[in-house]
């Protein structure tokens, strides 16, 4: 039940690798230099918080990334390029207000197909 906004100083840390701060009430945006900020980052999970603005475009350069779960927040705006990031296995980004309601929202799923150890489970 943590609450408030992240501590800019956390954005030091840069061997972090997994960053969960899931199911709480945490506020603010999440940094434009994520990205950037945490070069090593495999884990990143802020799902079912009260984050707002949008997914950064520096997002791309966490080549590291295995699992990316933004869901269930206010986050706003289209889903940047993701076409660097071939080890991502786990992606969500439901429960947002994400896109524009026009053509090209959807774009960047044709961005996954680079994914090269993601999978397709089969629906029963």
């Amino acid at each position: 039940m943590l609450s408030g906004t992240i501590p800019p100083s956390i954005y030091n840390i840069t061997a972090i690798v997994t960053l969960e701060l899931g199911i709480n009430q945490i506020q603010g945006s999440i940094p434009s230099d994520l990205g950037n900020a945490f070069p090593s980052l495999e884990d990143f999970s802020i799902m079912e918080n009260e984050f707002t603005g949008s997914i950064p475009l520096s997002i791309s350069n966490a080549t590291n990334l295995v699992s990316f779960n933004v869901g269930d927040n206010n986050l706003t705006g289209q889903v940047p390029n993701l076409r660097k990031l071939h080890n991502l296995m786990d992606f969500s980004i439901a429960l947002n207000h994400l896109g524009t309601g026009n053509q090209g929202d959807l774009s960047f799923v044709s961005d996954l197909i680079n994914a090269t150890r993601s999978w397709i489970s089969p629906s029963l």
